[in-house]
C-alpha cells in the first residue's frame, strides 16, 4: 500500500506563524487536495481551498490565486504565495501576489520574481517572521 502524503519539515510551524485567514491555490484536483489536507491534518489551517476544478485556467494562469484572494476578501497585492515551482511563481506573480519560493536552486527568472527564495520552510518562517529593523 502506498504511503500517504508527507509534510515538508517546517510546514506546521510556518502555518502557525502566518496570520489567518489562509487559502490554498493548488493545481491538484479538489478530491486530491482535500484528501491530502485530511491525511496531513492541515485542513483546519485554511479558510478556503481553490483547486484546478474551481477555475477556468490552471497555473501558470493567475486564476487560482485571484480566486483565493477574492475568497479571502483581500487585494492580491496584500497576499503572499508560498510556492515551490517556477509555474506557481509565474501564476502568483501574474495575479499580483508577493511570492516566497521554497527551492534549492530555482531558475534565475523565478528567483528574480520572488520576494525571497529559501531552501526550506524553516528558513521561510525565519524570513517572514524576522523582526523589522527600524530605520536609522
Amino acid at each position: 500500500m502506498p504511503a500517504g502524503p508527507s509534510l515538508c519539515p517546517g510546514a506546521v510551524e510556518l502555518l502557525h506563524a502566518l496570520p489567518q485567514p489562509k487559502a490554498i491555490a493548488t493545481s491538484a484536483s479538489r478530491r486530491t487536495a482535500l484528501r491530502h489536507l485530511a491525511a496531513t491534518r492541515l485542513a483546519g489551517h485554511f479558510a478556503h481551498v481553490v483547486t484546478r476544478d474551481d477555475v477556468p485556467r490552471g497555473k501558470p494562469a493567475p486564476d487560482s490565486f485571484l480566486r483565493a484572494a477574492a475568497l479571502l476578501g483581500a487585494r492580491p497585492q496584500r497576499c503572499l504565495a508560498v510556492e515551490d515551482s517556477p509555474t506557481g511563481v509565474a501564476a502568483a506573480c501574474a495575479a499580483g501576489l508577493q511570492v516566497l519560493m521554497v527551492a534549492a536552486d530555482p531558475p534565475a527568472e523565478a528567483r528574480r520574481r520572488c520576494l525571497a527564495v529559501v531552501p526550506d520552510l524553516h528558513a521561510g518562517r525565519e524570513v517572514l517572521c524576522a523582526p523589522a529593523i527600524p530605520a536609522a
